[in-house]
């Protein structure tokens, strides 16, 4: 059995995590011009890899959009969201991304943010301290 550990939980509204499959008060507040992205990793003791398979984890990607292919109602959810799965660091991540039902289409359309040269934003991932330890 995999156990999911919340990474991380990014809202266009104010809201707090907990749940039990998904983080559910962050999709009950989830307005209907919101946006919520959130993101776990399957983290069971031993091998994560033990009951899932690799090739259902592609790479991370460079970039993440969220495409209508991969919109649906998953797992616990009690909205649709958007689902993308991924390794890195040789383990798996889950994504999902989920629009409220007014969202505008400023906020539903892709776009890339200008930055400065010396600013970079990315998603780095390293081993939590259980791995790190002798």
């Amino acid at each position: 059995m995999t156990h999911p550990a919340d990474r991380l939980l990014l809202t266009s509204y104010p809201t707090s995590g907990g749940g039990n499959c998904a983080p559910d008060r962050a999709v009950r507040d989830l307005p209907p011009g919101g946006a919520l992205i959130y993101l776990f990793e399957y983290r069971p003791q031993g091998d994560p890899w033990a009951n899932l398979r690799r090739r259902d984890f592609p790479p991370r990607p460079a970039r993440f959009a969220l495409r209508a292919r991969e919109r649906g109602n998953f797992e616990c959810w009690r909205i649709a969201s958007h689902l993308i799965r991924f390794r890195a660091a040789d383990r798996p991540f889950q994504l999902h991304g989920a629009l409220g039902t007014k969202a505008s289409a400023a906020r539903r359309a892709p776009r890339t943010v200008a930055q400065p040269p010396e600013v970079k934003v990315g998603l780095t991932v390293i081993a939590p301290p259980d791995l790190l330890a002798d």
